[in-house]
């Protein structure tokens, strides 16, 4: 995701942030975006975050995960997760309408139930609030010649194969893990 100025996005946490705006005290502003974020009733001014919607200072809760609709519309067959972990999906077993405290109800990948506000929001553990499933980058594998010249792989047996089967041989190869996308 990269943030646009003027929209609105929501939190890891489910609460509305923005318009989102570009800090022009940044030393490079085009990467550096400031807005409010809206909790009930209040808001919390002027928090900072980075171009792709992480929080600037790493408070993962603040960070962006999706662009804001008025109603988050949680469906039986949507993509989601739990706040703990954004990226294991969860499934929503039923959304009742005729409930309207808590109508949907979700099961996680170890058996727990949970049920949720509307919005989303877990009814007893607040680590349980529905987010939007989140996409893993995937760890890589970077091969390096001895003229500094790279080759980047996401499994390591393509990359040993790469190296084998390579005529500029390979100085060395060496593992990059995914970066972090929870803090």
């Amino acid at each position: 995701m990269k943030l646009e100025i003027g929209k609105y996005y929501r939190t890891r946490e489910g609460h509305k942030a923005g318009p989102v705006g570009l800090y022009e005290k940044a030393t490079t502003p085009l990467d550096c975006f400031i807005g409010d974020v809206f909790i009930g009733n209040s808001k919390d001014p002027n928090r900072l975050w980075n171009a792709d919607g992480t929080h600037r200072h790493h408070h993962s809760h603040l960070d962006l995960v999706a662009e804001w609709e008025d109603e988050m519309k949680i469906t039986v067959d949507g993509k989601y997760a739990y706040y703990q972990d954004p990226y294991t999906q969860v499934r929503i077993l039923c959304v009742d309408r005729n409930n309207s405290t808590h109508p949907i109800l979700s099961l996680s990948k170890e058996g727990k139930v949970e049920f949720h506000s509307p919005t989303g929001l877990a009814q007893y553990l607040p680590d349980h609030d529905l987010v939007p499933l989140q996409e893993k980058l995937p760890d890589l594998w970077v091969v390096v010649y001895e003229d500094g010249g790279t080759e980047t792989f996401r499994n390591k047996s393509t990359a040993e194969h790469w190296i084998e089967s390579s005529s500029f041989k390979p100085k060395l190869c060496k593992y990059i893990p995914a970066p972090d996308q929870t803090s």
